[in-house]
């Protein structure tokens, strides 16, 4: 659903020139052989410490404060990943991870992935950025101390104007752009915090001492231990169970409550996990090639970024959970499946012998990470298809006893015919228009005959219709069971509950639908993959977001599916791909909830669903400030009473929102001191959502909208407000008279927080201690590559 760079810029044929600035040199000589045991640690002053703990102790401290910022994950500028010691020893590669013009896949450069040590890295073309003979001759100094001059605003974005120094570019190269000094555009580094990167320079650049591989904590070591047990069962049922549950939690920041802010990674490892040894494949369902495989836990190295934090939280309850979940039924394992593409791309033809209910429950008992990780997954910026999803939307479930993979078998065996996953085609697809068509007309063709299969079974099954009770309530106890997806441009981020006021469309999703969209934007997606691998899971997410959008609509009576349908799909080339498809074909089956009039609404359906299907529990707290087609109330406190004036209000009623940009963070200072912060989210809206290009000329500005919430609702934000409580009213007052560019320019220079403010960091840093207070486990570094100008 949801991830990147896939948007239209990404499939325009004609390939972008992308450029980053980064910082790089030649060859660090002092690093450990094994760089895959560093771990960063808690800040001293470089006196009161040895020589030896100066980098994890200063060092990684301030890039963790002023740097990862811009240079973490799979987008650092050059590919400069400084959220750890081992990325910093990696150095800069002058190519970019992301591109959709890719007319063949690469090799992937995934950090403690595809490769162990310096050398390693060197020979797959990354040059050093430390150097060795001190911080005078070193160009991640050069380019720290530029920034102490005189500088110029940047011009273009870090995505915009990308330079990376080399063997060939120096920093003298640099002297005359000095908008390119580290950090991009932002106030430069404090003096303490320049001398501590220039003192580890100078003396020697030792690396950290190494941490254990699994943790400090006992507690959490016994724990691990009982997990690696159970997921290394020989026998073939457990086998099985293992590769399924690998499959979906590679990706996750495992944790325990006994370490807080401690997290580990699952993998797959050709030794016991005594002495774990990594199998390095380019998906986590590729073939391992070796005879036997053993799943393990090993600690995350990288200082944890919010745009790829993706937790799940482990516990002795946990574990009893699992084994009752897909032990607790008698199911016999015929077989172990093989790993040919067209079984081990399709998880419905994989994992066939474990029972679909104790499949989908998975699924449902933490289905917020499982979403989170379509956002967060292989493309790290969560946005492989977001233009592919309306900006805000609610999703709810099908329950299990009216899922039909689950109450027919029948629907099971036959359904996994056409469901045709594009990875089943590989990552290096043959590039041209003939191609392309011939592959999407085969994925559209098994989609439209799923669609009639899924249409035929419902009929048989529902023959009355959908009951209220078909949405899953989280058996009154688990908060997963609604939740909301926010769209930002080229990113999003998901939230339990129902944020925001009632969306334009809204999911259900069923266990067909999730885990075909757990394997189409995660498992099977390679972000290394070429154009066509791209363009193909862009289409594919545009078929199930069709599909679970008519599943809630199959809730509704007959005409309103349609109208409503047809409203959610407007424009010329929509209506005439729908029909030539038959995409506007909808269930036929009546409605069984009963509606105050016989059309019935959307509204009504989601106030049903939340207050009648679901206790507050399970629902989550009331979004006063914004929800306003749902239960209307004025929130209590001052500010959120005065946000509450300007959240969910479309721009054709007053068009401030047109000039909002998609994410905005607002404190709110009390005595000149920031207390809190609020999201603000715009929600730009679309005629449709069915393309990859041309988004722009399919977007509906005065059905703009804002979403208002406190806390921190998405990984980039493109602008930082700072307002005094007792000003909060007349700051939206000035908010809703915006009503032209020039107007939002006053509202931002009154209120705004400009990027190269020498108070820009105490704001930042703010923001990130809010964060982690108020989502201590959930939380992560912002990114602030995409701070306005």
């Amino acid at each position: 659903m949801f991830h990147s760079h896939l948007s239209a810029r990404f499939f325009s044929l004609v390939g972008m020139s992308i450029v980053t600035f980064s910082i790089v040199a030649s060859c660090i000589g002092h690093q450990r052989g094994d760089e895959t045991k560093q771990m960063r640690g808690v800040a001293q002053a470089p006196e009161q410490i040895s020589e030896e703990d100066l980098y994890s102790s200063t060092v990684q401290k301030v890039f963790d404060q002023r740097c990862i910022a811009c240079h973490s994950c799979l987008e650092s500028p050059c590919q400069l990943n400084l959220q750890s010691h081992d990325g910093l020893a990696r150095g800069s590669k002058n190519e970019e991870v992301y591109s959709g013009s890719r007319l063949k896949h690469v090799a992937p450069t995934r950090l403690y992935e595809d490769a162990e040590s310096t050398a390693e890295w060197r020979d797959r073309g990354f040059h050093d950025v430390v150097g060795t003979k001190g911080a005078k001759f070193s160009t991640l100094a050069q380019v720290l101390n530029m920034a102490k001059g005189e500088r110029l605003r940047p011009w273009q974005t870090v995505k915009e104007s990308r330079l990376c120094a080399s063997q060939e570019v120096k920093p003298r190269d640099f002297e005359k752009r000095t908008e390119l000094s580290m950090p991009y555009g932002f106030p430069s580094l404090s003096e303490p915090e320049s001398t501590a990167i220039q003192s580890w320079i100078d003396a020697g650049a030792p690396a950290p001492k190494p941490k254990a591989d699994v943790s400090d904590n006992a507690a959490v070591r016994a724990q691990v231990a009982q997990w690696h047990e159970f997921l290394n069962k020989r026998d073939m049922k457990s086998k099985l169970v293992s590769r399924y549950l690998y499959e979906h939690l590679h990706l996750a920041h495992l944790h325990f409550d006994e370490a807080p802010g401690e997290y580990l990674k699952l993998i797959r490892s050709s030794q016991s996990c005594e002495n774990p040894k990594l199998i390095r494949t380019r998906s986590a369902n590729d073939n391992p090639w070796v005879n036997e495989v053993y799943y393990c836990m090993v600690r995350n190295m990288a200082t944890v970024v919010e745009k790829s934090h993706v937790p799940y939280r482990l516990s002795d309850a946990k574990l009893q959970w699992m084994k009752t979940n897909f032990f607790g039924a008698e199911w016999t394992a015929r077989r172990l499946p093989g790993y040919s593409t067209e079984i081990a791309t399709n998880p419905f033809k994989t994992f066939e012998d474990i029972p679909v209910e104790a499949r989908y429950r998975f699924l449902l008992e933490d289905s917020q990470y499982h979403v989170m990780t379509f956002v967060k997954g292989p493309v790290c910026i969560g946005s492989v298809a977001v233009n592919a999803i309306q900006e805000q939307f609610y999703v709810f479930f099908m329950d299990p006893k009216f899922d039909l993979m689950v109450r027919s078998p029948d629907f099971a065996l036959t359904a996994k015919g056409p469901i045709d996953l594009p990875a089943e085609y590989g990552t290096n697809i043959k590039v041209g228009p003939i191609t392309f068509k011939r592959l999407y007309g085969h994925m559209i063709n098994s989609r439209a005959k799923l669609r009639r299969l899924r249409h035929k079974y419902l009929k048989e099954t529902s023959p009355q219709g959908l009951p209220l009770e078909a949405i899953w309530n989280g058996n009154d106890v688990n908060d997963n069971a609604v939740l909301t997806v926010l769209r930002h441009d080229d990113n999003a981020s998901v939230m339990k509950g129902a944020v925001g006021d009632i969306s334009k469309t809204a999911f259900v999703l069923d266990y067909a639908t999730f885990e075909s969209l757990v394997y189409n934007l995660v498992v099977n997606f390679d972000i290394y993959g070429n154009m066509m691998h791209q363009a193909l899971t862009r289409v594919h997410m545009s078929s199930i977001r069709l599909d679970s959008e008519n599943t809630f609509l199959s809730f509704l009576p007959p005409l309103k599916r349609q109208e409503l349908r047809k409203y959610w799909s407007r424009g010329f080339l929509t209506e005439i791909k729908m029909d030539v498809w038959n995409e506007f074909e909808l269930t036929e089956i009546p409605n069984k909830i009963a509606y105050t009039n016989d059309e019935g609404s959307m509204n009504e359906l989601v106030r049903k669903i939340l207050f009648e299907r679901m206790n507050a529990r399970v629902r989550g707290p009331a979004d006063y400030i914004n929800w306003k087609g749902l239960r209307m109330e004025v929130p209590r406190d001052p500010v959120e009473a005065a946000l509450s004036k300007v959240a969910s209000i479309p721009a054709i009623v007053r068009p401030f929102s047109n000039f909002m940009p998609e994410l905005s963070l607002l404190t709110v200072l009390k005595n000149g001191a920031p207390t809190r912060v609020y999201s603000i989210i715009r929600n730009r809206q679309h005629l449709n959502v069915d393309w990859f290009l041309a988004e722009g000329s399919r977007l509906v500005p005065y059905e703009d909208s804002l979403t208002i919430r406190q806390g921190i609702l998405g990984a980039y934000p493109n602008q930082i407000f700072a307002v005094n409580e007792g000003d909060a009213g007349e700051m939206v007052t000035r908010l809703e008279g915006i009503k032209s560019k020039e107007d939002y320019e006053k509202f931002v220079k009154q209120y705004g927080i400009d990027r190269m403010n020498p108070e820009f960091w105490t704001y930042y840093d703010f923001i990130g201690a809010e964060f982690k207070r108020l989502e201590p486990v959930k939380s992560g570094a912002l990114d602030l590559s995409r701070y306005r100008l």
